[in-house]
């Protein structure tokens, strides 16, 4: 017989991976292509811009030596639509890597949610067993 407890921890792990999923894996990536009306790197000759690679954490040797990686530290290759001249600019969010650490972070509070509830689990078992023999004791000395 599955106690209610049991029921309880497996009804939320089960909303937590429901949950993981569904809003976790659920963003979709951007369009690569960004009009550069708002582009901070404006000039006359390019009129959109198209994302080679996608933007990528620094590594540590680029953050010593390539200055646009200093002030995002983040780094993507774009290449210009109509000259056709590729290009390597800071950008503001690495989405991959951003994603990755969002996962790993839900999954170690899934994992200590877990443990916790374990721990509470067993304790208030180890004290529900300490006042059963407190309460067998004290009607063992009555009769």
């Amino acid at each position: 017989m599955v106690s209610n407890k049991v029921k309880f921890s497996v009804v939320l792990v089960v909303i937590f991976l429901l949950l993981l999923f569904s809003k976790g894996f659920s963003y979709s990536i951007p369009q690569n292509v960004v009009s550069l009306v708002n582009h901070p790197k404006n000039n006359s000759t390019c009129k959109m811009i198209v994302s080679a690679k996608e933007c990528r954490p620094c590594t540590s040797h680029e953050q010593k030596f390539l200055k646009i990686c200093k002030e995002t530290g983040n780094v993507e290759e774009i290449i210009c639509g109509n000259p056709k001249s590729k290009m390597t600019e800071s950008c503001p969010f690495a989405f991959k890597a951003e994603m990755n650490k969002f996962i790993i972070f839900e999954v170690c509070c899934g994992v200590l949610a877990i443990v916790s509830n374990a721990v509470v689990w067993w304790r208030r078992k180890a004290l529900d067993q300490v006042k059963y023999q407190r309460l067998k004791r004290q009607i063992s000395d009555v009769f």
